[in-house]
């Protein structure tokens, strides 16, 4: 058994899926902000709600890859590439996605 694409692929997920919940506890107070307001939330923060499928997606892509990996498809290097690749983009996304509500909210309060 390989522990290099189990612990890469463990960790990877338990980071993700800590930092989505987390992102989304923050997106959900932005979403009663923004009722508040009459206006609604911007669509990559939107994705981040916890009824969307991209808050499930993420975490649970980690987990997928490992399994690939140990079916035959995925070297180690390419199961790790994969974790990290996907790791960055997903806490970008997520960091954009938080910061888009802000700007939106200062239009709405402005006009």
């Amino acid at each position: 058994m390989n522990t290099l694409s189990i612990y890469s692929s463990a960790s990877f997920t338990i980071v993700v899926g800590a930092i989505h919940y987390s992102l989304s506890r923050v997106a959900t107070q932005f979403n009663d902000v923004f009722e508040g307001f009459g206006a609604d939330l911007p669509w990559l923060t939107n994705i981040m709600l916890p009824d969307s499928l991209y808050y499930w997606l993420v975490p649970l892509s980690f987990g997928i890859c490992y399994i690939v990996h140990h079916l035959g498809f995925l070297s180690r290097p390419a199961v790790l590439l994969v974790s990290s690749v996907g790791t960055i983009l997903s806490i970008s996304l997520c960091i954009v996605g938080l910061y888009l509500p802000i700007f939106q909210l200062g239009a709405v309060v402005s006009s």
